[in-house]
């Protein structure tokens, strides 16, 4: 996937499935800006997101697990790393959400470490650990909501649960046997 800067546009040229795939935005994104179109809900897809490719690192090693001489003689395996910290280009509350969510991936140096060794080539596996970023920022991106916890049963709450109390009482006792009866 390329970045290409045009008078003043910013293209972003890949392929995807086979059929090539081109967004166009307006400028350069800045910091702290979100750098998606925004869909209804106003959080980005995953795919709207845009990742500035000179801020990550990228490594390459050899894939574990079957696949014979590919696995034994080329690095498939690729893997992502970038300071989260440092990530001028995502929000502050991105950010923040990110390390949350993510804990289990950033390391001890504060790299947010994502691998992929699902396919046989180098460019598919370097795709999916992208995919797999987008994701993660896309889902960072959306604020969780504020819940209020309900303190205790409200007054008409109270109500209804003593009514049917007093209705399965009057079953009840309508079906207890009377002095009548066993006289």
């Amino acid at each position: 996937m390329r970045l290409l800067f045009l008078s003043g546009l910013l293209f972003q040229r890949g392929t995807r499935k086979g059929s090539a795939m081109v967004t166009l935005h307006s400028s350069l994104p800045s910091a702290g800006q979100p750098q998606f179109s925004s869909s209804a809900s106003g959080y980005p897809r995953a795919r709207d997101v845009v990742i500035p490719l000179d801020r990550i690192d990228f490594s390459y090693a050899r894939s574990s697990g079957p696949g014979g001489q590919n696995v034994n003689k080329l690095n498939t395996k690729a893997e992502i790393r970038f300071h989260v910290n440092s990530a001028d280009w995502l929000p502050v509350a991105v950010r923040s959400r990110l390390q949350q969510y993510q804990s289990n991936k950033i390391s001890k140096d504060g790299e947010l470490i994502i691998t992929s060794q699902e396919h046989r080539t180098q460019a598919k596996n370097k795709d999916d650990c992208l995919d797999k970023l987008k994701e993660m920022i896309a889902e960072a991106y959306v604020e969780p909501k504020d819940r209020q916890m309900w303190e205790g049963i409200g007054e008409k709450g109270k109500q209804q649960r003593r009514e049917e109390k007093r209705k399965r009482g009057a079953v009840k006792t309508s079906r207890q046997p009377t002095r009548d009866d066993f006289d």
